[in-house]
């Protein structure tokens, strides 16, 4: 179920607002500012917390109940949910505001005092949690304010001892968001209060830093709860950013659909395919490449400037081949001398594209074919091999063992293969296969992430108990 409030608008013409709210939190938290914003917009307040286990079971929930294109507003928990969202949908989100929150993953001692605090929201002993913990939500002077922490009180008992614990539980097994930051190309407003303990200013500041569109902006006499303390405040921030929005949304998405985002940010964050614009623009080499014309590109390579000829996102004839899953353009290429380890402007080889698109077929060519393993890529400085266990590509991380791929290197946000498996994984049958994959070929179980934590101790915090028992047998600690 979503509140709704505001005059009913057509989709087409502007997106949808929805509010998310924060761990144990419900439309209360957003009262001031949906009805600041439902003057101008169509404003829901979700509860897909409520009725949901884990962030991606939420956002799927709400994108199979909101069908369009909607502007996501998320406090704290409601950010965590809105960057999930994003990351299942990302065509769909118009725009992103994340209000005291966070895109890290909780640290083992986070997990820590969250774990003992569900043990005693079963053992009937919410109250004496909420009254020790309840001053670090707010700014030291904002707490006074009458009636404020009784209000707030209030709407977390509404909760309850349940909802608090699986709540907790769906925020522990979240995923570090940082590497999808600056794949984010909507715009996005970060706000925190100036006096937030709890997703502290430095925060907001490393995920405005990360994605290519963020506004960030501090809140006076503000905590954690800046909806609730400074409500007036909040309500003018949004409706700034909002009513900017309809201009920005239509200027960037006219950007997209003429293909010249990709272009006008220079090196991409992520791999980007041929668009059809340019696909249609395409001449020569890189014309038979996309089509899978054999003979024209056989005859075509044997001229070497042709081969290494670049589009403009810097991709050869090979890297548009192997988009293309053109098996036999590649082969042709390959065999007239094109460059194997050719970076497109995103550093992305051939190996990479096609361990990311999942195509078997196409990396077995390569590899065959003299294309290599061991590559550093991406602005991550990782590799296939870590691309793809992220994915959970299984067939192909055996693959790229097979090939000799580096077991345990380690990307620029000091994450290995292992560690993507689980961090970047949803547990499931594909990425278990990965890491059995990953384990039976000797990769180190002890190599810790940027904050000293084993995969074993990450694949606990996310609850993925399969993978913990593999870990376990393997001799993790």
């Amino acid at each position: 179920m979503l509140w709704q409030t505001g005059p009913m608008r057509s989709l087409s013409s502007s997106p949808s607002v929805l509010l998310l709210p924060g761990l144990a939190c419900d439309a209360q938290l957003f009262d001031h500012q949906a009805a600041a914003l439902a003057l101008h917009a169509r404003v829901q307040v979700s509860d897909a917390h409520t009725r949901a286990a884990t962030l991606p079971e939420m956002a799927a929930l709400l994108w199979a109940e909101h069908p369009g294109h909607h502007v996501l507003v998320g406090a704290s928990m409601g950010g965590m949910l809105a960057l999930e969202m994003h990351r299942q949908a990302p065509d769909r989100v118009a725009a992103l505001a994340l209000l005291g929150s966070t895109a890290r993953a909780d640290t083992p001692e986070l997990i820590s005092l969250r774990t003992r605090a569900c043990e005693l929201f079963a053992n009937g002993r919410m109250d004496e949690v909420l009254r020790a913990n309840v001053l670090f939500a707010f700014h030291p002077n904002g707490a006074r304010a009458p009636g404020l922490l009784d209000r707030y009180l209030a709407m977390i008992r509404r909760a309850g001892a349940t909802q608090l614990i699986h709540q907790n539980r769906a925020v522990m097994a979240r995923v570090d968001s940082r590497p999808h930051l600056p794949a984010i190309r909507c715009p996005v407003l970060v706000a925190c209060g100036e006096a937030d303990q709890l997703t502290p200013p430095e925060h907001a500041r490393e995920m405005a830093a990360l994605m290519p569109h963020a506004q960030l902006d501090f809140v006076p006499g503000a905590g954690h709860m800046l909806t609730m303390e400074q409500p007036e405040r909040v309500s003018a921030l949004l409706l700034r950013w909002t009513k900017a929005l309809s201009t920005m949304v239509a200027v960037m998405t006219a950007v997209v659909m003429a293909v010249l985002a990709p272009l006008a940010a220079g090196p991409a964050s992520a791999q980007v395919p041929p668009s059809a614009a340019e696909v249609v623009a395409y001449s020569g080499l890189h014309d038979a490449a996309q089509r899978g014309d054999v003979a024209a590109v056989a005859r075509l390579a044997a001229e070497p400037a042709a081969r290494e000829a670049r589009d403009a996102h810097g991709r050869t004839p090979l890297h548009v081949a192997t988009f293309a899953r053109q098996r036999g353009a590649i082969k042709a290429l390959l065999a007239a001398g094109a460059d194997r380890a050719a970076f497109e402007s995103g550093r992305y080889d051939a190996v990479t594209i096609a361990a990311v698109a999942d195509d078997e077929k196409t990396l077995r060519l390569l590899l065959s074919m003299g294309a290599s393993a061991k590559l550093v890529t991406s602005r991550y400085d990782g590799t296939a091999l870590i691309a793809a266990a992220h994915l959970g590509h299984d067939g192909v991380v055996r693959q790229l063992i097979a090939a000799q791929a580096p077991l345990d290197h380690v990307n620029n946000l000091h994450w290995t293969a292992l560690i993507e498996a689980v961090v970047l994984g949803d547990g499931g049958a594909r990425h278990q296969a990965t890491l059995r994959a990953l384990l039976d070929a000797g990769a180190s179980t002890q190599l810790a992430d940027r904050e000293g934590r084993t995969p074993l101790q990450l694949a606990r915090a996310r609850g993925y108990t399969t993978m913990v028992t593999m870990l376990e047998r393997a001799g993790a600690k």
